[in-house]
């Protein structure tokens, strides 16, 4: 093709053309900016939600964890409890099968104020008043020949006023040794 236009519209039409060119780069960098940012204000909104979704779980999670914990503890708690009844059960002395052999080795002219069983089990102090020195040693007797008590010794034998009748009586004390069964 043959260019046969004057030198100055030569001219004007290549710079209209660069202009054409460079209006189109314009227009596309535009563009090309506008599709960047949509892209990443449609990011920003997804991760946005991911974000927002992914708190909401870890605020469920967090929450049944410390349920859970809670459950846990309440367990542990309760497994202590029955930890230490089961150790009181096994230690506890059983006093009613005593409390019937006593009724029954206790004389009539005697009566049983207290009593107190060593931790061991072994022994028993026992404290009671009596009319007389022979009803003392006819309680002895009968703790002795009891088949829930293995010896009974007098340990005090001293004259006192019965608390309940002011009369004169005797106050004694027996130190009493326990059968292996007699707390069962």
């Amino acid at each position: 093709m043959i260019n046969l236009l004057p030198p100055e519209v030569k001219e004007q039409r290549r710079y209209s053309q660069y202009n054409r060119l460079l209006s189109f780069a314009i227009i596309g960098i535009v563009v090309l900016g506008l599709i960047t940012a949509v892209a990443f204000y449609a990011s920003w909104l997804i991760l946005s939600k991911e974000e927002a979704r992914l708190t909401a779980d870890i605020t469920e999670e967090s929450e049944k964890t410390q349920a859970y914990g809670q459950i846990e503890n309440q367990a542990k708690a309760l497994a202590d409890r029955l930890a230490t009844i089961e150790k009181i059960q096994a230690n506890r002395t059983r006093y009613p099968a005593l409390l019937q052999a006593l009724a029954e080795a206790t004389p009539p002219d005697a009566y049983v104020t207290s009593f107190a069983v060593d931790t061991a089990g072994k022994t028993m102090t026992l404290t009671a008043y009596a009319t007389s020195d022979q009803a003392a040693a006819s309680f002895k007797n009968a703790l002795e020949a009891s088949d829930r008590f293995s010896s009974a010794a007098i340990q005090v034998l001293e004259p006192a006023t019965d608390p309940y009748s002011d009369k004169p009586t005797n106050r004694v004390t027996f130190v009493v040794g326990l059968e292996a069964g007699a707390l069962k």
